[in-house]
């Protein structure tokens, strides 16, 4: 009977050990995850030097990985130059207007949500366009 009581206060001992630690992870796990949170969605203060007048600032803070050309006929009405940039997970993804102006136009375009890497993602992905009168 005495060796009985002794396991079960043995276990007991141990059972309180290993739920403090499963604690003690959870409660570290769902710190990372709040820290990773707020580490995607962060907005430093924007470092770089005055442009001149005719310049354009990158609006993103990803890696260009399209300049090519195509037709927007609701606002910029024909051909015009087309600028992809992509953002990676450890990228900012907080996007800046590129220069000053006033908004002219604004479609969001409901869509679905290709890799990247397909060919087709910036036709048929969920999208965005807003045109600046400068």
């Amino acid at each position: 009977m005495l060796a009985l009581l002794a396991g079960a206060l043995l276990a007991k001992c141990i059972g309180s050990f290993v739920l403090a630690l499963f604690d003690l992870g959870a409660r570290r796990a769902l710190g990372v995850v709040y820290r990773l949170h707020f580490y995607f969605f962060r907005d430093p203060d924007p470092v770089w030097c005055r442009p001149a007048r005719d310049l354009v600032i990158a609006p993103g803070h990803g890696k260009v990985d399209v300049i090519d050309t195509t037709t927007e006929t609701e606002f910029m009405g024909g051909e015009c130059q087309r600028i992809s940039i992509f953002l990676s997970v450890i990228d900012i993804h907080v996007q800046c207007a590129p220069v000053a102006g006033r908004i002219a136009f604004f479609r969001h375009t409901p869509g679905q949500y290709l890799a990247r890497m397909k060919t087709d993602s910036a036709r048929f992905n969920r999208n965005v366009l807003i045109g600046l009168d400068t």
